[in-house]
């Protein structure tokens, strides 16, 4: 799946009409929320009505008043824009370590018997062979010659993150498989960032590099490896603030990377190749979390720096706004979700005010995750295109949904490949003529002659659906 202000996976297969219809116009949008207010307020009441079509300015009014602030200008764009990275590369606040560097000292170090200094470096002592430099960095990223990867990990002592080196093994295992296909740049704060003790143009530059950790973390040009498996008296990485925080952004834009919990090649120390590794440790992206859920979230966790956790809340609200909020086409296809993960990117739809698209495609939207989508879609004011191919839906669902469509401005609505029967298509066309769907795709159910004719029959009743496929 694929959360951002780009497109990103398999295409909606109702397109055709697109191009003719694009976006809705203001004039449509004012007239189509007169209508919709008056829908709501029968259906639910006018207080709660009111507060339905609100809520759809939040995400604005969230980006606004950060916006107001002074450090925030809403930029979704940055994180699907090459130059972003390349640019983080030139400021110099942060910097990428060498897959061969780290191979090559590796190397070297396993050759002599072990000493104490047999650990990887902070920054301030690295040389300056470890890092990517701009030029090189540019011109191989863009050639595609050249994987980022942000490793999410635990800081294992104060003083160093790493001091056995067990961590460093798994991830110079996966660097070296990783290499076999394509260079590698690797952040690992540790390396990547200036380190205690610094000096004050150290400390300035360290403070500009954690205002770009969203960044890194969440941009569709970064492969996020994760650093889960610890020893017994280390503190779980499920417990700390700042892998929650790195963990929770990188699911925003994960739809066409790689996502890999590394923990789990403790296990399988065999692999050969680096397609192994990501059979094993492919991790499954979960769906955003609201800010003030995710703000609630971070209250339980542990941080070495308590003020860590405001910055931490603020900077997730600021990505979550660019990559959700704003987002125009959000894709979370083929993650193999279930009821709870539909009803919690249900919470979240509300929010995605300028969302026109949305692509479930190959999950399965059933039950309680049907329902709760039926509820979203009347409060997404935009959206125009819905894919739900494939998902399960059955008679209850299609009838859920069929309840909303008059309370939404959907266009075009895909419903393929599912189990919708006789009863569901009734249930469908029976609301069709009060809604303003142009494209309507049932192919793969078995709706019986019963399910066609009505859908026959409530086309006569409005002729706007231009566009039926019931194969």
């Amino acid at each position: 799946g694929e959360g951002g202000a780009e497109g990103g996976g398999e295409k909606p297969r109702l397109t055709r009409a697109s191009t003719r219809r694009g976006a809705l116009d203001q004039g449509l949008q004012r007239t189509w929320q007169r209508q919709a207010t008056k829908d709501l307020s029968s259906k639910f009441g006018l207080p709660l009505a009111a507060q339905l079509l609100v809520g759809q300015q939040r995400t604005t009014e969230d980006a606004k008043a950060l916006s107001k602030s002074g450090s925030f200008k809403p930029n979704p764009h940055k994180y699907f824009d090459l130059g972003e990275l390349v640019k983080i590369v030139e400021v110099g606040d942060v910097a990428f370590l060498r897959g061969r560097w780290l191979l090559d000292q590796y190397a070297e170090w396993n050759s002599r018997p072990p000493i104490a200094l047999d650990r990887l470096p902070r920054r301030q002592d690295l040389p300056p062979e470890a890092f990517w430099q701009p030029d090189d960095f540019a011109r191989q990223l863009r050639k595609q010659r050249l994987e980022v990867v942000a490793v999410s990990y635990c800081w294992f002592t104060k003083q160093h993150p790493d001091p056995n080196g067990d961590q460093l093994q798994v991830l110079w295992r996966a660097v070296e498989l990783k290499m076999h296909e394509v260079d590698v740049a690797i952040f690992l704060d540790w390396c990547s960032v200036y380190q205690h003790p610094r000096t004050l143009s150290e400390q300035s530059s360290f403070d500009r590099a954690k205002a770009e950790t969203n960044l890194i973390y969440a941009h569709r040009h970064t492969a996020n490896w994760r650093l889960t498996d610890v020893p017994q008296h280390i503190l779980p990485y499920d417990e700390r603030g700042w892998t929650t925080f790195e963990r929770t952004v990188s699911d925003l834009c994960a739809h066409g990377k790689a996502v890999l919990d590394l923990g789990r090649l403790q296990k399988f120390r065999t692999f050969t190749k680096f397609q192994e590794v990501e059979e094993a440790c492919m991790v499954r992206r979960s769906p955003p979390l609201l800010p003030n859920e995710f703000s609630f979230k971070l209250q339980s966790k542990t941080f070495a720096n308590g003020r860590d956790r405001a910055i931490l809340v603020r900077k997730y609200r600021e990505t979550f706004c660019e990559l959700v909020g704003l987002a125009k086409h959000l894709s979370f296809s083929h993650l193999a979700w279930g009821a709870d993960e539909v009803v919690q990117l249900a919470k979240v739809l509300p929010e995605c005010e300028s969302m026109q698209r949305l692509d479930l495609e190959g999950n399965g939207v059933r039950g309680t995750g049907a329902e709760a989508l039926a509820d979203a879609l009347t409060q997404c004011n935009l959206l125009v295109e819905l894919t739900l191919k494939a998902t399960g839906l059955g008679t209850p669902e299609a009838s859920a949904l069929a309840r909303a469509l008059p309370h939404c401005p959907l266009r075009a609505l895909d419903l393929s490949d599912n189990a919708i029967g006789a009863e569901g298509a009734a249930a469908m066309a029976g609301m069709l003529p009060r809604s303003p769907l142009e494209e309507l795709n049932l192919e793969g159910n078995d709706l019986g002659n019963g399910g066609a004719l009505a859908i026959a029959e409530a086309i006569r009743l409005r002729g706007a659906l231009s566009d039926l496929s019931l194969r």
